[in-house]
């Protein structure tokens, strides 16, 4: 799944950099998920006293390095590679003597750039606090030497005892503008962080609108589990700290050490930096762990003026939208105030956003009164006056399609592997429309087309079981993957998009702008790409679905057991069980028995935790709804895209229905090159009259009359 991506970070900076008057105060890193008692798992640099613990007593200290460094762990996936310092070379650390006969180490300081290690000498003891006692260890306050420079500074964060930040990770980071450290510089309790971020294999995100851990007590260090009940009522990734904006571009949790290549791992608990060959007691806070997890994070600093900007000159109103906004950015330090206005008569303003001032970003909310538009792709323009920086046009595009007929719609899917209880994943659901920039190992997207492609793969097909079957209904058979062209990234990336002909439910949309943009995140802003739930109406008889599932080398043997789960219904909650289900080992066969997965509003990663008590109790092959049977009748997967045949595959993971050329663009970006695609198909029967929609309505008043009678 995760290849070599060499990362790029564009630094659009003076190249010889000066100290700016703000540092990082502190930092902590905590899971992304919020458990059930609101806590989240968290690791700090902030701390009360300036010796070491002797006995691990739940606070736990992240070490930060100037640089980044993966300390003999060559992340291979990691896109990170052309950043780093010290690739190729493992751990190098420096004797500091011995306890209790073991050795104690520290990570070289004449090799690592430590903002925060652990200083000392050294030393021989009998016990921890002896040997504290006799090294004169002394914790490093972080802020004393993070003192950002104007441009982009790298940092190494490693957080020891981090199983719980496998998959995802957050960040806060608290900043002052002090110059000598005081008890003036401590932020109060609950103090929201200046800037923070969360990567969950789905790139760097803001967390604006979401709940976070505020500042610690200053008179007591911070446990393991910290409640998260701050909410970020603003834009995360970027702020001003006087003369400076300051903003987050990159932060990314590359994963555990490995303990071949450093068995004593890189950092203890409450003693950055330092480690023992192997724990001289199990509750001591400087212990081997080789457990240690070790994330990236990029900080850039700007003095420059106000810069409005728009992050895309066009708008895209997807199908079922009726709203959308305009992004507004300042990428300098100041503000600018502006004003907008539309020009076309379905368009109106929302008169919250109509006037405001921009620091940072301000989303400039529109209504599109799509009842007076026809089918089809409409053109709209919104003006804003910024006053002295002139003005902007931005051209806003609504997509009506008709409405579909029938009554039982298809709201989701999912497949799963059945491999322990944290499998293989991917789904239609989707909680952002945006595409994540970035991606490794996160939100996977399932393409589902009404009707049977083989998409070229007729070879593929004719070695199957079902060669017979699809031999009958495939609508392409000898033509290969057929696409337009929709712009490019970083040059040698031409963004391809699967062509209309194919009758594609929830392919992604774009603006039609083709634009060539330096990176993929700038291609994702400015064509207004946009994710689309599967939402679709079942017909009465046979109906049949074409699956398409990205980056899928999990899902190609057949003889790996797969459940499929379907979700109909108007309206489906949230946690709701599948309607319809069924498994595919060589045999089609009932989920019954069997744990499933439930609807989600949100986009899942790439394994599902199964949950305790979550199993089907009853066949999963039929359903009654609408007065209709529904009949699952047909689940099967066809395997892996022969890549000569189409050597970019048919999806990307975050992206249906796009895929982009060049090597380059790897499974970092959620538009690439992804031969590995897999084929499913799926076959539905409805059996019985469907009603329509409006004959539904009706059924319903008279059943309201008919209960008030």
């Amino acid at each position: 799944m995760k290849k070599t991506l060499a990362l790029s970070l564009a630094i659009v900076f003076a190249a010889s950099f000066c100290q700016a008057a703000v540092r990082i105060y502190g930092l902590y890193m905590g899971e992304v998920n919020v458990r059930d008692d609101g806590n989240r798992y968290y690791q700090d640099t902030m701390f009360t006293t300036f010796p070491p613990y002797a006995s691990f007593n739940g606070c736990v200290d992240v070490l930060v390095l100037k640089g980044w460094y993966c300390f003999g762990n060559d992340w291979e996936y990691a896109p990170v590679d052309e950043n780093v310092i010290d690739k190729g070379q493992k751990a190098r650390y420096e004797d500091m003597g011995k306890c209790s006969g073991v050795t104690i180490k520290r990570l070289d300081p004449e090799t690592y750039n430590m903002l925060n290690g652990m200083t000392g000498q050294t030393a021989e003891a009998g016990t921890p606090e002896g040997y504290i006692g006799a090294a004169n260890m002394r914790r490093v306050l972080l802020f004393n030497n993070a003192v950002l420079e104007e441009g982009t500074n790298y940092f190494t964060i490693v957080c020891p005892q981090a199983n719980e930040l496998m998959y995802s990770a957050m960040i806060g980071l608290y900043l002052s503008d002090a110059d000598k450290w005081s008890t003036s510089v401590i932020p109060p309790e609950g103090t929201a962080p200046d800037l923070c971020a969360k990567e969950a294999g789905a790139g760097t995100q803001d967390m604006e609108g979401e709940l976070v851990c505020g500042a610690p007590n200053p008179r007591k260090d911070n446990q393991y589990f910290v409640q998260s009940n701050v909410k970020m009522d603003r834009p995360t990734l970027a702020c001003v700290k006087g003369e400076y904006r300051i903003s987050i571009p990159f932060f990314y949790l590359a994963g555990s050490n490995s303990a071949e290549v450093n068995p004593d791992g890189i950092t203890s608990p409450s003693s950055p930096g330092w480690v023992a060959e192997d724990k001289v007691d199990p509750d001591w806070a400087l212990s081997h762990t080789s457990g240690n997890e070790v994330a990236y994070l990029a900080v850039c600093v700007s003095k420059e003026s106000t810069q409005p900007k728009l992050a895309t000159p066009t708008v895209l109103v997807p199908p079922g939208s009726y709203q959308g906004y305009i992004l507004m950015e300042n990428e300098g330090a100041g503000s600018f105030d502006y004003t907008a206005v539309s020009k076309t008569d379905w368009l109106t303003v929302d008169s919250e956003s109509a006037a405001g001032s921009v620091s940072l970003q301000k989303k400039i909310y529109f209504n599109v009164k799509k009842g007076a538009l026809g089918v089809g792709r409409h053109e709209g323009k919104i003006e804003l006056d910024l006053g002295s920086y002139g003005k902007m046009e931005v051209k806003v595009i609504a997509v009506v399609e008709a409405p579909a007929s029938g009554a039982i719609r298809l709201k989701g899917l999912y497949i799963m592997s059945g491999q322990g209880n944290n499998p293989y994943y991917q789904d239609t659901m989707i909680g952002s429309t945006v595409p994540a920039y970035n991606f490794d190992g996160g939100c996977m997207d399932i393409l589902v087309a009404e009707g049977i492609y083989l998409f070229g793969n007729d070879a593929l097909a004719e070695y199957s079981d079902h060669a017979d079957y699809l031999r009958t209904y495939a609508l392409d058979r000898g033509k290969r993957a057929e696409y337009t062209e929709a712009g490019s990234f970083q040059g040698s990336n031409q963004v391809l998009r699967l062509s209309g002909d194919y009758k594609l439910v929830n392919q992604s949309l774009d603006n039609n702008e083709n634009p060539d943009t330096d990176s993929a995140g700038d291609y994702v802003k400015r064509a207004s790409l946009t994710k689309r739930v599967l939402d679709c109406y079942l017909q009465p008889g046979t109906n049949r679905f074409t699956l398409v599932f990205p980056e899928a080398s999990e899902f190609e043997s057949e003889s790996d057991t797969m459940q499929l789960g379907l979700f109909l219904g108007e309206k489906v909650a949230a946690g709701a069980m599948p309607d319809l289900a069924a498994c595919n080992n060589e045999l089609f066969f009932d989920a019954v028995d069997m744990p499933y997965a439930t609807y989600s509003n949100e986009d899942r990663v790439y394994h599902y935790e199964i949950e305790e008590g979550k199993n089907f109790t009853k066949s999963t092959l039929k359903c009654e709804k609408e007065g209709c049977q529904i009949e699952l009748t047909k689940f099967f997967l066809l395997g892996k895209n022969d890549e000569f045949t189409n050597p970019y595959g048919m999806t990307s993971p975050a992206a249906c229905g796009y895929v982009a050329t060049g090597g380059d663009s790897n499974t970092a970006w959620p538009v690439h090159a992804s031969p590995e695609t897999v084929l499913g198909y799926l076959e539905v029967v409805v059996h019985g009259e469907v009603p329509e929609p409006a004959f539904l309505g009706l059924l319903a008043l008279l059943g309201l009359l008919w209960r008030r009678k």
